[in-house]
């Protein structure tokens, strides 16, 4: 490839770059999470949606049910401690309701609640009932379910009812045994021993305990009805939703856990250490350059605070700037954003020169309707055709407004717009040399306000090192939820050998609640 000599004799150093515009950053746990929620809106609205229908479904399957309470009394204080005197000085009434409560679940009170009766086996008996027993009260409340209320109400009463019978036979059992080991105890006795009139009677009192119906367990509240419990539309609904929730939630962590896929600006902003200076929504379906009328106002805005950011001297006076749009890898609107940049940078009235340097996949002349055929970067640097032959002012008016689906839109345009294509396409090892490149770089520096330079994705070419060493700042593009964090890493590592900063951050294909609204009048 033939090269001109005026790279020979420019050897002006390259124009000071500006400072950074961010420093390092920290990721949003808040952020993830809202927009993980907002990703996961259908999921959960869905998840919620079965878990209420299965929930009330499985109920209606299973029938109504029936539950019904009774209540028993528990003395702290048995009949035959009373009588024999034999009362402890302390009783915790605590420990007495807590054995108490352990003790219903003793299985000779579910067999004899079902004896004689049709209501169940033992089994059945012990899975329908469940008793609790209430702060600071005495009394166990027994409740029970069935199918019918007749049966919740039987089932409630017989288990109640053999709970005091249980207790009670504890109790004679007790007394038996103290008879017997007392009885016990007289007959070794010599006859005539001081000591036998004195057992003999606490031997009475046991007997008289033994003729006595002795129990510290009472039923006083037996059930007399029975309500519904289910279904229950509103609670089964409740609980449906809940479960449908707690699912969701759990399906929505195992997925982000799985994807790596960058969703948010704070990780962006984590591992490139720079702002991320502009959210750009999704173009409507086939739409490259943007018209600046009513129905894209939003993103005409925000292009044009993007351009606001990068070139923030307007004056012609000023020095120029060159600015590189790049992307880690293809198809994250790099191209799009550099023409829509540096149309925007026209329109605040400076001169604009946009340069396509992605000599592999060249697409900046498809934008701007060119002909693929169409010379430009690679002619210039072959020696071929003069730079300033290759140069195209854009008509941004006419080009606009044809795009515009209202009409003609009169923009009313102060700067120009210069576009130099890539002029084909080139194997990578006939790519331009990085000496090409500077000699370019320092012969469009001469022609223009402000250069932006579309590139190549900086993770599959070398280009983008090379280029880097000629331009002032780096933009990189980020499309939303296509680049994984394996692969925005590796760019942020890359970024750091780079002679120029990076300027910035540009998120692409964002929701529209995350700024993209239109201000001004309908």
């Amino acid at each position: 490839m033939a090269f001109p000599q005026m790279i020979a004799d420019d050897r002006s150093p390259l124009p000071v770059r500006p400072p950074r515009l961010g420093g390092a950053m920290t990721s949003g746990s808040a952020e993830v999470f809202r927009d993980a929620l907002r990703r996961s809106v259908p999921l959960i609205i869905l998840c919620a949606l079965l878990g209420v229908i299965v929930i009330n479904g499985l109920e209606q399957l299973r029938g109504p049910r029936y539950a019904a309470d009774a209540g028993v009394l528990v003395s702290t204080s048995q009949l035959g401690e009373i009588l024999t005197g034999t009362q402890p000085s302390f009783v915790d009434p605590q420990r007495v309701q807590d054995t108490a409560q352990e003790l219903a679940s003793t299985p000779s009170i579910y067999e004899d609640a079902a004896r004689g009766r049709a209501i169940g086996t033992p089994a059945q008996l012990r899975g329908a009932t469940s008793v609790t027993t209430g702060t600071n009260s005495d009394v166990l409340t027994f409740h029970s379910s069935a199918t019918t209320e007749r049966r919740a109400v039987q089932t409630v009463n017989a288990v109640a009812s053999a709970y005091t019978r249980f207790r009670s036979q504890l109790a004679q059992s007790s007394v038996a045994a103290a008879a017997t080991q007392l009885q016990q105890s007289i007959d070794k006795l010599p006859a005539g021993s001081g000591e036998r009139p004195a057992l003999q009677r606490q031997l009475d009192r046991l007997h008289v305990l033994q003729s006595l119906p002795s129990s510290d367990a009472l039923l006083v509240a037996p059930a007399t009805s029975a309500g519904q419990t289910s279904p229950s539309p509103v609670r089964d609904s409740v609980l449906g939703l809940s479960l449908g929730l707690v699912i969701a939630l759990l399906a929505i962590a195992v997925r982000e856990a799985v994807d790596t896929k960058v969703r948010s600006d704070s990780a962006i902003e984590e591992v490139l250490s720079a702002p991320v200076i502009a959210s750009i929504g999704t173009l409507p379906r086939g739409t490259r350059l943007i018209a600046p009328n009513r129905g894209n106002g939003a993103f005409t805005e925000s292009y044009a605070m993007l351009a606001a950011q990068l070139s923030p001297d307007a004056s012609p006076d000023g020095p120029t700037q060159m600015i590189a749009i790049t992307s880690a890898l293809p198809n994250e609107g790099k191209t799009t954003t550099s023409a829509n940049v540096a149309v925007a940078l026209a329109r605040r009235g400076q001169r604009v020169l946009l340069a396509d340097f992605d000599f592999r996949k060249a697409s900046l002349g498809d934008v701007f309707g060119l002909p693929h055929d169409t010379h430009g970067a690679l002619q210039v640097l072959d020696g071929s055709h003069s730079l300033d032959a290759m140069l195209r002012e854009v008509d941004l008016d006419a080009l606009l407004s044809s795009s515009s689906r209202n009409g003609r839109v009169p923009l009313q345009m102060e700067g120009t717009l210069l576009l130099l294509a890539a002029g084909g396409t080139v194997n990578p090892q006939d790519a331009p040399r990085p000496d090409q490149l500077l000699w370019l770089a320092r012969a469009l520096r001469d022609r223009a306000d402000v250069i932006v330079i579309d590139t190549p994705a900086a993770l599959l070419t070398v280009e983008m090192s090379e280029i880097a060493r000629l331009v002032d700042a780096v933009v990189v593009v980020v499309r939303q939820g296509r680049i994984t964090q394996r692969s925005l890493r590796s760019l942020g590592r890359q970024a750091r050998g780079w002679e120029a900063e990076i300027a910035g951050a540009v998120v692409t294909d964002t929701p529209t609640e995350a700024g993209h609204y239109a201000y001004g009048p309908r």
